[in-house]
């Protein structure tokens, strides 16, 4: 249920970590800075961010929860990130404008 989810060209990262002191995201499309995009817990213990990406264009990223990176558990879609782990992969869906 915490996929990513794809709205044009927005797209809402979301983790449910109830425990986790900070959560950001970091990935291609932030030049894999993990303090950059930091992600906001609600009160159902889901951390969200929503971020502005280029349709058709594909996105690797990892989040990044208390120092630990981390694929997305709720995204199937990986590639091997070259240090013995996966990165997640999105699409962004459409033609760029």
């Amino acid at each position: 249920p915490y996929a990513p989810v794809v709205s044009g060209n927005m797209v809402i990262f979301s983790l449910y970590a109830p425990e986790a002191e900070s959560e950001t995201i970091a990935g291609t499309f932030n030049g894999w800075n993990p303090e950059s995009t930091p992600l906001v817990k609600g009160d159902d213990g889901v951390w969200r961010v929503s971020l502005s990406l280029v349709r058709g264009r594909k996105y690797a990223y990892k989040f990044v929860m208390d120092g630990f990176w981390i694929a997305d558990p709720e995204n199937p879609d990986v590639e091997i990130d070259g240090f013995g782990g996966y990165n997640s992969v999105i699409v962004v869906v459409g033609q760029e404008k």
